[in-house]
């Protein structure tokens, strides 16, 4: 499935010194959460825990398109990374037509990152904004 607005294709590339992902800021923060989203062949809905990105304000504004894969570089990070994960289910599922929706009301709005069309980048980070 291609990313959409507000989707990252996949874990997000480099990072800045604070460790949010190039283009977010200082202020970005994230955790992973369960996402509900409709298979787009049928009427089956599906699951996954993914990365979520928050805006200084706490509104979301990005999330891993692919559910996330726990990775540790030692034994006791990947436990870390699974802990971490599992407090996803704790949290309250996410829709991701809910999401998109939210996203496309704030970009009418000039709040969002959404709306561009696919293969333009953002001058300011030169990352293509449909993973934005």
């Amino acid at each position: 499935m291609p990313a959409s607005a507000g989707q990252l294709s996949s874990r997000p590339l480099g990072g800045s010194a604070d460790g949010s992902p190039h283009g977010f800021g200082e202020s970005m923060t994230w955790n992973y959460r369960v996402i509900r989203r409709t298979d787009e062949t049928g009427p089956a809905e599906q699951f996954g825990i993914h990365e979520v990105y928050y805006d200084s304000a706490g509104r979301i504004e990005a999330w891993t398109e692919e559910p996330s894969t726990p990775f540790g570089e030692s034994l006791a990070e990947l436990q870390a990374d699974l802990e971490f994960m599992a407090q996803a289910v704790s949290r309250p599922t996410l829709k991701e037509s809910d999401l998109l929706q939210d996203l496309a009301a704030r970009s009418e709005e000039g709040r969002g990152s959404v709306g561009f069309d696919e293969g333009e980048t953002d001058e300011s980070t030169s990352i293509p904004k449909t993973i934005l």
